[in-house]
């Protein structure tokens, strides 16, 4: 990390136990030890599915959840956990990408989770620091000006009660900012904990890696790789890139890798969440753990599987955070990883065309707070017979507004490393999802999929699908 002190034991740059709130997410949840029937199995327990089973829960439908890792999945527990309708540049990239008319109903999804999810924090009363605070999507550089205005624009199209402004809290100024009251940010780790214990033990199952999701006219089948089965009416797949995937969701998406750290620094820490949509990319937020305010700083994002995974990212980090916040230790430091669809709106509902009983959910695209609450929302109430008004635009089946230019270079992202990296790369192992040659992230030490998203850690285990079977 350069010049930055740093504590004697900071864990190390793991993907398991290195993010602020990692830790506030484990709990004593064993692993699947006898068959069962239950009305449905939710297949991850980050918060996508964990609200998912709490909605259901609710409606007194009869669920289990189950993870291959730990309560708060891989993706939650190292995201920076902002929970806002103001997205960087997400209304521009969607009326781009679709139309207006996405965008609003986009808009409308999200500003439902934001007062959906504050709802079940309190009527659950969970303690997860949840604290309110207006969101910003700013810029900095001059080239960059004209992207904030747009995003302003595209936004307020869209229904959000968005304002422009030039006033922040920032230490330094900026071209422009669109500010969002009424959002706020919260303890992931901490979130998924208590919805996992309010749904009890034998409901939330870790450590119990699914390996089949079967489906015929009278229910679906978990089966799992300790030779457990589940027996359901109905399954969600929550995983972050779905382990099923009839429908080549994961096809039509770019995995992306970006990296945080928290520090303790000297001076304040604005109280607002901030993002800037330069094209060097920087995100802000505080957050106040056991008493004590860290600045959590994110950016110097890329594709996942580019060679540009390595530690030095963390010290880019560093260095703007001590040049505009003087910070005195930086006390742990991550990586997160998401799926961006090609248009920008993530796929929820049917996993497949074909599948009346199967359900997904995946490509948040970095915002996996509100898009996991959209997705508890759509599937529980389709799983009840219900529906919600923008349920069409999230629609996970869909295909022709998903073929755009950016799904032409992910085409030629997944044809270089199924083709020409087989060549160049021999000694490399291949993904065992699509067979694509894998990258080796020296910042994590695991082994990431450059097509897809699939990682895999240093003995050949899968860490993040949808590859759903380790290396030979």
């Amino acid at each position: 990390m350069g010049t930055s002190p740093l504590r004697p034991d900071l864990p190390p740059e793991r993907w398991s136990d290195s993010s602020l709130w990692a830790r506030s997410s484990s709990g004593s949840f064993g692993v699947l030890a006898e068959d069962q029937s239950v009305d449905v199995v939710v297949v991850g327990a980050g918060i996508a599915g964990l609200l998912t089973a709490t909605l259901l829960h609710r409606s007194g439908a009869a669920v289990v959840v189950v993870d291959r890792d730990d309560v708060g999945g891989v993706a939650t527990r190292n995201t920076t956990a902002k929970v806002t309708a103001l997205q960087g540049t997400q209304y521009h990239d969607i009326t781009s990408a679709r139309d207006a008319d996405a965008a609003a109903a986009y808009a409308a999804a999200q500003l439902d989770a934001v007062g959906g999810l504050r709802r079940i924090i309190q009527e659950h009363g969970v303690d997860c620091a949840m604290t309110d605070a207006p969101a910003y999507t700013y810029a900095t550089h001059p080239d960059a000006a004209g992207r904030v205005a747009a995003e302003f624009d595209a936004a307020r199209v869209a229904g959000l009660p968005v304002e422009w402004t030039m006033d922040t809290e920032l230490p330094f100024p900026v071209t422009g900012a669109v500010r969002l009251d009424g959002q706020f940010h919260i303890n992931p780790g901490a979130l998924c904990l208590q919805l996992a214990a309010a749904l009890g033990p034998m409901r939330v199952f870790t450590d119990s890696s699914v390996s089949g999701v079967d489906e015929d006219e009278h229910g679906c089948t978990v089966t799992f790789e300790h030779g457990r089965t589940i027996s359901a009416s109905h399954v969600v797949i929550a995983t972050q890139g779905p382990i099923v995937d009839p429908g080549f969701l994961t096809n039509r998406c770019t995995p992306m890798q970006s990296y945080a750290l928290a520090a303790r620094v000297e001076g304040p820490v604005p109280a607002g969440m901030y993002l800037s949509c330069d094209s060097d990319s920087r995100s802000l937020r505080p957050a106040l753990v056991d008493a004590d305010l860290f600045a959590i700083v994110g950016g110097a994002g890329h594709h996942m599987g580019d060679d540009a995974a390595a530690p030095d990212r963390w010290e880019m980090l560093a260095a703007w955070t001590q040049e505009h916040f003087n910070m005195s230790e930086v006390t742990h430091r991550w990586a997160t990883h998401d799926l961006i669809p090609s248009d920008h709106v993530p796929f929820i509902g049917n996993l497949g065309p074909r599948a009346q009983r199967r359900w997904v959910a995946t490509g948040f695209a970095k915002w996996g707070m509100t898009n996991g609450y959209v997705a508890a929302k759509m599937i529980s109430e389709r799983i009840g017979g219900g529906s919600v008004p923008w349920a069409s635009t999230f629609d996970s089946t869909r295909v022709a507004s998903t073929v755009t230019r950016v799904l032409l270079s992910i085409g030629v992202t997944a044809t270089r490393a199924l083709v020409v990296d087989r060549v160049m790369r021999r000694a490399a192992p291949r993904c065992t999802h699509q067979g694509c040659v894998l990258r080796e992230d020296r910042a994590l030490g695991t082994w990431d999929c450059p097509c897809h998203g699939s990682r895999f850690d240093e003995d050949g285990n899968v860490i993040q699908g949808p590859a759903n079977r380790r290396l030979a």
